[in-house]
C-alpha cells in the first residue's frame, strides 16, 4: 500500500508550481493558432501547454511516485479506459494540466493548474493544518 501524507502534498504542489512556470506562463498571451485545437467542440479546447504541462507533471510524478497511476485529462480525452485503473490503484493521481484552457487562449487569467491524489486505504496522516 503506497502513503500519501502533508509532505506528499507539499512536493505535488511544487511539481504543479514548477510545471507552470517552465509550460504553462511563458505560453500565455504567445499561442499561434496552430497552438491551439478543439477536442469535442470550439469551446472545448486543448493547447501546446496543456499537452507540455500534462507531460511534464506526469514526468515528476513517475518519479516521485513509482508505480502510482497517472491519469491526465488530455491522456484520458485520447483514451478513456486509463480511467478504469483508478479503482485498483493504491496511489492515483488525476491531473488537469490546464484548466480553464478557453480562458489562456483568450488572455484571461483565470485559469489553473489541478492534481488530485487518490489513495486506496489510509492516506498515512493528512490532517488539516490547526
Amino acid at each position: 500500500m503506497m502513503r500519501f501524507n502533508i509532505h506528499d502534498a507539499l512536493r505535488l504542489g511544487d511539481i504543479l508550481a514548477r510545471t507552470s512556470e517552465t509550460e504553462i506562463m511563458p505560453r500565455f498571451g504567445m499561442l499561434t493558432a496552430g497552438q491551439v485545437r478543439e477536442k469535442s467542440s470550439r469551446f472545448d479546447v486543448v493547447t501546446d501547454a496543456d499537452e507540455a504541462a500534462e507531460l511534464a507533471i506526469s514526468a515528476a510524478l513517475q518519479v516521485a511516485y513509482t508505480g502510482a497511476i497517472i491519469i491526465g485529462e488530455e491522456a484520458a480525452a485520447r483514451d478513456r479506459s486509463l480511467l478504469d485503473a483508478i479503482g485498483s490503484a493504491d496511489l492515483a493521481f488525476v491531473v488537469d494540466p490546464l484548466d480553464g484552457t478557453k480562458n489562456f487562449t483568450s488572455g484571461l487569467p483565470l485559469f489553473g493548474v489541478m492534481a488530485a491524489a487518490t489513495v486506496r486505504g489510509p492516506c498515512g496522516g493528512i490532517r488539516p493544518s490547526s
